[in-house]
């Protein structure tokens, strides 16, 4: 049996209603009376259904640009938590490792390791195969967890870079979007910007999320503005001819570069991240 409902087909102002500008931004106190023609449809319950399943869908995926700003976590809060530098000492520069140990497996890698690198110095770490000095370095890095002993950093913030003996790059992309990856929480941001901006441009007859839309909209853009957004492009550009890059090879894949130009597309990521 149908099931009588109602659709709005085709909803205009009266004609002789007086016309009224849009407002630029839509305001929740706007209400401006108008006359709407509507036709009485009859739709089978399985139709209904099936609309109503895909409005709930569209709707779901607008509702997943907003951010709930009471669940929001600071900067930082989901982090992992550091394991305590207990009985560590303090260092004025750089960086030390205190009495560390790893093992792997049941066989010990290192034990009871120190040494340090303070500021302005450069260390060459030379040992022969499997003696430990990659897994040195990923500790320093914070890739990896010592079993024993402590790394002490000059200040709690320091940020340490690692230049794996892999190329980290992807040989489908450019190289300005190889570049582009070493900003993964600036790039996050931009991509939602641009949904939430789409989901704008789509939600013109829904006042209210609407509204929602364009809160989210400027949570966003203070985000970008926190994380110098804008400057990631100059950043890029700045570094690529000090690399030895020029120009025109910024939208050349990276697979058409040998070993050495990768090399240095994986050392120019590190520099942007620090």
């Amino acid at each position: 049996m149908d099931v009588l409902s109602a659709k709005f087909l085709r909803s205009c102002l009266h004609p002789h209603a007086p016309f009224l500008p849009c407002p630029s931004l839509p305001s929740r106190r706007y209400r401006q009376p108008f006359s709407i023609y509507c036709r009485l449809s009859t739709s089978s319950p399985s139709s209904s259904s099936a609309a109503t399943t895909s409005e709930g869908d569209a709707n779901q995926d607008l509702s997943a640009l907003l951010s709930d700003e009471s669940t929001t976590a600071a900067p930082g809060a989901g982090s992992r938590t550091k394991r305590p530098n207990s009985g560590a000492s303090s260092i004025p520069s750089g960086v030390r490792l205190e009495n560390i140990s790893k093992s792997y497996k049941g066989v010990t890698v290192l034990k009871d390791v120190s040494w340090e690198v303070q500021r302005g110095e450069k260390v060459g770490l030379v040992g022969v195969n499997g003696a430990g000095k990659t897994t040195q370095l990923r500790i320093i890095a914070g890739l990896e967890e010592p079993d024993g002993g402590n790394v002490v950093k000059a200040k709690e913030n320091m940020k340490i870079a690692f230049l794996s003996q892999e190329f980290e790059v992807c040989a489908s992309r450019t190289v300005r979007e190889e570049f582009l990856s070493a900003f993964q929480e600036e790039m996050g941001v931009k991509t939602r910007l641009d949904q939430v901006q789409a989901a704008l441009e789509r939600a013109t007859e829904d006042m209210d999320l609407m509204g929602r839309l364009l809160d989210e909209l400027d949570l966003l853009q203070r985000q970008s503005q926190d994380v110098d957004l804008g400057m990631v492009d100059v950043k890029i550009q700045k570094l690529m001819p000090e690399l030895g890059f020029v120009p025109e090879d910024a939208d050349r894949l990276v697979a058409s570069f040998s070993g050495g130009w990768k090399m240095r597309m994986s050392l120019g990521k590190i520099l942007l991240q620090v």
